[in-house]
């Protein structure tokens, strides 16, 4: 009896180690699937944007949201546009890291009611565009067509961000340059927040 109470204790300890591990496995890259990425976050549903899985081309993804954009862009799905963009923080730190090397890294920020004030639009009808200047300071400008490069972003994702981390008006958001892939592009973090790091990822979402 001693031994199969034994036996059921170290099986036991086997399934809750087992728990463990996969539980701390490493999450899904930020280029999988906008639907599979949710499946992670309990009680949530992307399956709407399931369509833009099956368009590799940036501009087609715009075409289907503008189309679709009443129903896009409500706060139900905020989640999932923010974690088409999400980054984990030693992504970003290496991001950076390898694009500026041995220099020292330029920061700048945007409050997010600054950011809102660039436009009335809340939708996809304009996205921002991160530009470096000379000094590589990041000046956020207001197109009407999504580019990679220059780095855009979607509107609705700022007010995704906003909602969903309940920020007031007057939180930064501190961009600088970044490289991922081996490209370089524009990254971004919340100020006083820990692992709220993003990045364009190729994604008009």
């Amino acid at each position: 009896m001693l031994t199969k109470k034994k036996q059921m204790k170290k099986l036991i300890f086997l399934l809750s180690f087992t728990a463990v591990v996969w539980s701390c496995k490493k999450k899904e890259p930020i280029t999988a699937p906008i639907n599979k990425m949710a499946a992670a976050v309990a009680g949530l549903d992307c399956s709407f944007f399931s369509p833009l899985d099956t368009l590799s081309n940036p501009q087609d993804r715009v075409t289907w949201l503008r189309l679709n954009q009443v129903e896009a862009c409500k706060e139900k799905y905020d989640t999932c546009r923010v974690n088409a963009h999400l980054m984990d923080s030693k992504y970003f730190d290496k991001a950076v890291a390898d694009y500026w090397q041995s220099n020292s890294v330029n920061y700048t920020g945007y409050n997010l009611e600054d950011i809102k004030a660039l436009t009335s639009e809340q939708k996809y009808g304009q996205f921002l565009c991160a530009t470096p200047d000379s000094n590589s300071n990041i000046k956020l400008t207001v197109v009407s067509a999504f580019t990679v490069s220059p780095a855009c972003f979607s509107i609705p994702l700022f007010y995704g961000i906003g909602r969903i981390n309940a920020l007031n008006e007057k939180t930064q958001l501190i961009f600088t340059r970044g490289k991922v892939g081996g490209q370089e592009t524009v990254v971004f973090f919340l100020s006083g927040s820990s692992g709220h790091c993003y990045d364009m990822s190729k994604e008009p979402l």
